[in-house]
């Protein structure tokens, strides 16, 4: 079992970082000589915070609710809300953080990959 959560995550973090790299450096400029170093230090990131903070959210949503529910789903927003919330104050000022429309594009992104490949690759403990 603990290798599915594993593998989510991995596909999870690997997902959000191409992504990531295609909304940060576009299509085009995304090919370079430093795409494996971006994707590999981006991977790892993501990998860290998906364990931190949704495996745990995870493991308590998957004992009451159904596989593919929309409430963890909207559950995993308000977590990945919050998470990017403090972050994003913590390096930036926090007014613009309800403005900014490529920070609700990444946390509605963050959550579906991740939710997607929880469901797909983590099957309900009967």
């Amino acid at each position: 079992m603990i290798q599915r959560y594993v593998l989510s995550i991995l596909l999870s973090s690997i997902c959000l970082s191409l992504l990531y790299l295609i909304i940060e450096y576009g299509v085009k400029d995304l090919i370079s000589p430093a795409l494996p170093f971006n994707i590999i230090i981006s991977t790892v990131v993501y990998f860290i915070l998906y364990t931190v903070f949704g495996l745990p959210t995870s493991l308590l949503i998957i004992k009451k609710l159904p596989r593919f529910s929309i409430i963890s789903l909207l559950f995993y927003l308000l977590i990945f809300s919050i998470v990017s919330y403090i972050f994003y104050t913590l390096t930036y000022n926090p007014v613009p953080f309800i403005k900014n429309l490529e920070v609700h594009i990444y946390i509605v992104s963050t959550s579906i990959i991740y939710w997607f490949w929880w469901n797909i690759m983590v099957s309900k403990p009967s």
